[in-house]
């Protein structure tokens, strides 16, 4: 004989074990459509900013009082404070700055930017001291030095030739040298500072006394380093709730 009860109840946990894992399914899928998905990174001085689209803030509690017109704005007002968190839509061109991350759904193409990350600037800057490595005394302008390689920092009166260039060298109490341009012009130098050049004659008893007088070439390494959140998920617990279409 068919035992009914018995298979009414192999149906009833059949149903139940497919009504448990459609659940499952939606609960998974609701998820992946809950995950805000970064459009872009982008960095005001040393401050990160990640733009994310369809949610802004709309908790009262959550807002920092007034609006400011364009992102730009918004964001360089946003930097200014430490407890602004991210600068959210506020209609139009207006964007309204944020303490607090209880976001609300919106349209896709609405704007909001999240306060991501920092980065440490490092300058680190190098001296080195140039030394002339070869003296000549030329007749009627006196005593000069070489520094092959290398031209003035600061270089101001073009002159046709080198004769010029110590002539009117000369006649400037600023002037310490003279420097070839790649057009094979000269011009005049000011202070100590050199850098990568041709080649730069310096004025005898001005750079120091013979032997040999000193230049310096600085040289300046910038190093960035920082952290920012790199989990995309990191709103997890604001948001729950898909952008509207």
């Amino acid at each position: 004989n068919f035992d009914y009860r018995k298979f009414d109840n192999m149906l009833e946990k059949a149903a139940l074990k497919w009504l448990l894992l459609f659940s499952a399914i939606v609960l998974v899928a609701a998820e992946e459509e809950a995950q805000l998905k970064p459009v872009a990174n982008r960095w005001l001085g040393n401050t990160r900013y990640t733009e994310y689209r369809g949610v802004k803030v709309t908790a009262a509690q959550a807002q920092i009082k007034g609006t400011h017109s364009g992102v730009d704005a918004a964001l360089k007002a946003c930097n200014a404070r430490k407890d602004c968190k991210a600068v959210s839509s506020a209609g139009g061109n207006k964007y309204r700055l944020v303490k607090g991350l209880q976001m609300s759904p919106a349209s896709k193409q609405t704007r909001f930017f999240h306060k991501s990350g920092h980065r440490t600037v490092t300058r680190t800057t190098r001296t080195r001291t140039i030394r002339v490595t070869k003296w000549r005394q030329f007749a009627g302008v006196g005593l000069w030095g070489t520094l092959s390689g290398y031209k003035f920092k600061v270089l101001y009166g073009p002159q046709r030739d080198l004769n010029s260039a110590f002539r009117a060298c000369l006649k400037h109490k600023e002037c310490n040298g003279v420097s070839r341009l790649s057009n094979n012009k000269w011009q005049m130098g000011k202070g100590r500072q050199v850098e990568k050049g041709t080649l730069t004659w310096v004025r005898g008893g001005r750079m120091g006394t013979r032997p040999p007088p000193k230049a310096t070439r600085t040289t300046t390494r910038t190093t960035r380093t920082g952290s920012y959140v790199k989990n995309d998920g990191w709103h997890r617990g604001y948001f729950h709730v898909s952008p509207r279409g």
